[in-house]
């Protein structure tokens, strides 16, 4: 993504990915993504989100480890909000959402990654500006 964060940082905007991987010894058993995008210009966070991937049989059991992680991450960036873009039907239960991080404690708002995009298409019909409506009189 590094082309693209050089682009948005040309015009004054941030955008960042980051990689957490979980690992038992050194073979690689689950990984987050983590996105982060310039506050105040995305819709409910969608930009600041993490998404958590299986790698191996017993990935989920990294799940809880990788979303502390990626509370400090955000944390690090100020962010006290981020969204959870679940991937596969019980990855929520498997990260454990809870307050274990006293220092860094976003707040997590979750939707399925299947229906954001759906999400994000109503948000615009809802908030796009409308055309103002002049009704005419009616000629006699």
């Amino acid at each position: 993504m590094r082309d693209v964060t050089r682009a948005w940082q040309a015009v004054g905007l941030e955008r960042e990915r980051h990689l957490l991987v979980a690992r038992e010894g050194a073979k690689p058993v689950a990984v987050a993504i983590l996105e982060s995008g310039p506050p105040g210009t995305n819709p409910f966070g969608l930009l600041d989100s993490v998404r958590l991937f299986a790698l191996s049989p017993r990935a989920r059991l990294a799940y809880p480890a990788l979303m502390d992680g990626a509370r400090s991450w955000f944390a690090q960036r100020f962010r006290d909000v981020f969204t959870f873009l679940a991937e596969e039907p019980g990855d929520v239960e498997a990260a454990g959402l809870h307050d274990a991080a006293p220092d860094a404690k976003p707040a997590l708002w979750l939707i399925p990654s299947d229906l954001a995009s759906g999400f994000l298409e109503h948000i615009h019909e809802q908030t796009a500006p409308r055309p103002h409506f002049h009704p005419q009189k009616e000629l006699s």
